[in-house]
């Protein structure tokens, strides 16, 4: 995506509060871009922004920056991550056993263009690292960021790529909150469109859906199971475009799988 339709001003940005009461007016960010992504325990957020003024804005050159909220939902401590990341792929942040982890589509040099974390340890975030070398040279944004699910130290991360010209959906996970990650394994059919989403089963266990072309302009909505080290296809095939995501319903074990347009809307237990 490219061009001024890709940039959001005065992002707003909603706190969340006690269940107990009456939504609070969101939050205003002055001159923030678009696709923020926030823990689910509303301890903060982080989103992509432009440079700061006089730090060098040239071309469609975002920045990752985090900001934090306190037990009354003001934000405060909003401050850079990453100097150079790509410019449109979508944020994704967890609440980890150590401290909070955040994944993102980096901008590396050579238009490289691969998926890095940083944690947040002892009050600040850690240098950026490569989940894996894909090498995907890129110049421009594909607008296809990664997935995160974490539960204590465990924590699995679901990306699109397309390096060497061959596109794959691919998953890592980490044993230590994000130190150090697997080896990738692949969990398309070999025609991705990508979109990848994941969603806990439990402490050792994701659920993936991403889109997987099938021809003639049409595309399914593919699921599996993923084990340690291995994964296994739950029979689930559903005909729908848009953005697939998975999440847990409360009090189960149930999936909900859909496409962003809500259209199709399909779901499973």
């Amino acid at each position: 995506m490219a061009g001024k339709s890709a940039q959001f001003t005065n992002q707003r940005c909603p706190r969340e509060i006690s269940s107990a009461a009456v939504q609070a007016a969101p939050v205003h960010l002055e001159q923030r871009s678009a696709r923020p992504e926030g823990c689910k325990d509303g301890s903060g957020a982080v989103y992509l922004a432009p440079p700061a003024s006089g730090g060098g804005g040239e071309g469609h050159r975002k920045t990752l920056r985090y900001v934090r909220f306190d037990e009354a939902g003001q934000p405060g401590g909003d401050r850079d991550v990453d100097a150079d990341v790509c410019s449109c792929c979508q944020t994704a942040v967890v609440a980890a056993k150590d401290g909070l982890v955040a994944a993102y589509r980096d901008h590396l040099p050579g238009e490289l263009r691969d998926i890095a974390v940083v944690r947040w340890r002892n009050g600040a975030w850690t240098a950026p690292q490569t989940v894996h070398a894909d090498g995907w040279k890129i110049n421009g944004c594909p607008t296809d960021g990664p997935s995160l699910v974490a539960k204590d130290r465990h924590l699995g991360v679901a990306w699109l790529t397309r390096a060497n010209d061959v596109a794959r959906v691919q998953t890592a996970v980490s044993a230590d909150g994000g130190a150090t990650f697997e080896k990738p394994l692949r969990l398309d059919d070999g025609n991705p469109l990508g979109r990848p989403a994941l969603a806990l089963l439990d402490g050792k266990n994701d659920v993936a859906v991403w889109l997987e072309k099938t021809g003639e302009g049409k595309a399914e909505v593919r699921i599996r199971r993923l084990v340690p080290l291995a994964f296994r296809r739950w029979p689930y095939r559903a005909s729908a475009f848009g953005w697939p995501n998975a999440t847990e319903k409360s009090g189960s074990q149930r999936w909900l799988s859909k496409p962003y347009n809500l259209q199709n809307l399909k779901h499973f237990v």
